[in-house]
């Protein structure tokens, strides 16, 4: 799975060994159930479409299964 904002693949090793989880957009419309790999993805991808946002953050070990 790939970060909707970066292109970055959300489960690679490097973000496994630094981070424990990724981010969800739960705002109704559109953008419903976009990943992104970090908060900064989510928040420059909302700047950048105009949208305020909601998420959730998303363990990494479900998302690797």
């Amino acid at each position: 799975m790939k970060c909707a904002y970066c292109g970055e693949e959300i489960t690679r090793p490097s973000n496994m060994a630094f981070s424990v989880e990724a981010y969800q957009l739960t705002t109704p419309g559109k953008y419903e159930g976009l990943m992104f790999d970090s908060l900064a993805c989510i928040s420059d991808f909302a700047a950048e479409h105009g949208i305020k946002y909601h998420s959730i953050s998303v363990p990494l070990k479900e998302l690797a299964k």
